[in-house]
């Protein structure tokens, strides 16, 4: 603490003043509305599109996978490698 010009003691009352009124909801309100408006606005709108997107790709992936699998097996019986 600094006596006379009392800058340090000032500060020290203004945060103790700060946090006295400050509690656990101050914090999480914030934080829960911007998560709620983020559902609200962002992910509720582009849900049923990328819904679909995801389950397209996924019929991409395992009509690429299987058509790797036959070729694979393909050369494998042709060299004579198969299990």
């Amino acid at each position: 603490m600094r006596g006379e010009s009392g800058k340090l003691v000032a500060d020290f009352y203004f945060c103790n003043e700060i946090l006295r009124t400050m509690n656990l909801q101050s914090i999480l309100n914030p934080i829960v509305e911007a998560l709620q408006w983020t559902f609200k606005y962002i992910l509720e709108p582009m849900s049923h599109w990328f819904n679909w997107v995801c389950i397209a790709g996924g019929f991409v992936g395992v009509y690429i996978w299987l058509r790797m699998q036959k070729r694979f097996s393909e050369k494998a019986q042709r060299e004579g490698t198969t299990i």
